[in-house]
């Protein structure tokens, strides 16, 4: 054999030995990539499901499913609602034809007549997809689907095995109602998490490509990931935060909103929560206490966030039932939104206004954490006294935010 032969036939191995590398790699990426895509599906559901649960904190009615029907139980079920909607593709959650979920459901079955039990093929497993359905946790167990708690700024995000995290602390079983933070999992772990009523697990995630793989059948923890495929977790928590912006009113929606009028921040800090109030309406659209000249409100437009100046109007129909109300101070001279409250019982008989002022409560909707671009601008005196005020508000209203 000649020096060129003995070459040719070293970089035909080499080559041999490359693609087998190269296709191990890519095999790889794909399983990793399905991976990806089938925990951020979770991940997107898991964030929807903990703010529409925390948004239903303080909003009551009925709803099939729930008995006794609270509000408590209503949210839960709304949350879980959203996640089966989220992964159904035709509008019948009893179906799913177009085999939408988070992730495939595939296993390794013996091959009929193959002659060895080693020789396997992925096959479907139930409907082909995983359409998960939380469980409501109604004691609202640590290592539940949906539990209700109070989330720790600045705590580890790690989750132990008994399901303890350093930036959430579940609430007791008769404090979860009032909780002020929700946190929603969904998993895809296999059968050992599932518990009736309180935990859901979905199958793992399945290796496609890397069942071709040299990868060990090793099991950890009573698992192999060539043989069971990988453990996928979603974990989201909302927490209320003071509500920085709020959106106009539509009553055509029943869509709770912006009051016709705000209150002067000194007057409502004054206000006793639950007590009726009754205030006079002047012909410019300000309002006083009765017998007084002294305005603690007014009739205005706009004023939809923190740092927005106040444009007065005159006095205006006002839609009667509930509102989010703006609340207003003097920042240099300027009345400027320094946060909203909420109100009910709100109406407008015989030229006075009457309303009584609620305990902070949680904005189903319409409302959010986040100001809008009324704070733009503001010297850094006028800034600091608008959150300030924002942050002494007494009695706020409440809106979710993501923070996990």
């Amino acid at each position: 054999m000649s020096r060129a032969d003995s070459q040719r036939g070293a970089t035909l191995v080499q080559v041999a030995l490359f693609m087998f590398a190269l296709m191990a790699v890519a095999a790889l990426t794909v399983d990793l990539a399905l991976m990806s895509w089938s925990r951020g599906q979770m991940q997107v559901a898991a964030d929807g499901a903990s703010l529409l649960a925390l948004q239903g904190r303080d909003e009551s009615g009925v709803i099939p499913g729930c008995a006794p029907s609270t509000a408590d139980c209503e949210r839960r079920l709304d949350a879980q609602s959203l996640v089966s909607t989220i992964f159904d593709d035709d509008g019948d959650l009893t179906a799913d034809a177009l085999r939408l979920g988070a992730g495939p459901t595939l296993e390794l079955q013996q091959v009929a007549g193959a002659g060895s039990p080693w020789i396997r093929q992925l096959g479907q497993s139930g409907n082909g997809v995983y359409d998960p359905l939380l469980e409501l946790n109604l004691v609202n167990e640590i290592g539940g689907d949906m539990v209700a708690g109070s989330f720790v700024d600045g705590g580890a995000s790690v989750e132990d095995i008994d399901f303890t995290r350093g930036d959430f602390l579940p609430a007791a079983t008769p404090d979860a109602p009032t909780a002020f933070s929700m946190l929603v999992r969904l998993r895809r772990v296999g059968d050992v998490e599932n518990v009736a009523g309180t935990r859901s697990s979905g199958p793992r995630l399945p290796f496609l490509f890397g069942q071709g793989s040299v990868m060990s059948f090793e099991e950890v923890d009573g698992a192999s990931a060539r043989r069971d495929g990988i453990g996928l977790r979603a974990v989201a928590i909302a927490d209320a935060r003071r509500a920085g912006s709020i959106g106009a009113r539509d009553g055509g929606l029943a869509l709770l909103g912006r009051t016709d009028f705000g209150l002067t921040r000194t007057f409502w800090d004054g206000l006793t929560t639950g007590a009726p109030t009754v205030l006079d309406i002047q012909p410019v659209g300000v309002v006083t206490v009765t017998g007084s000249i002294l305005p603690v409100g007014t009739f205005l437009d706009g004023s939809f966030d923190i740092g927005a100046v106040v444009q007065r109007s005159g006095p205006a129909p006002t839609a009667a039932g509930e509102g989010y109300v703006p609340i207003y101070e003097l920042v240099s001279g300027v009345e400027r939104v320094v946060g909203f409250g909420y109100l009910e019982d709100v109406a407008i008989i015989a030229g006075q206004l009457t309303f009584t002022k609620q305990a902070s409560r949680m904005a189903r909707r319409n409302a959010a954490p986040r100001p809008g671009d009324s704070l733009v601008g503001l010297d850094a005196a006028d800034l600091a006294q608008v959150l300030a005020s924002f942050d002494a508000l007494d009695e706020p209203l409440l809106a979710a935010a993501l923070v996990r």
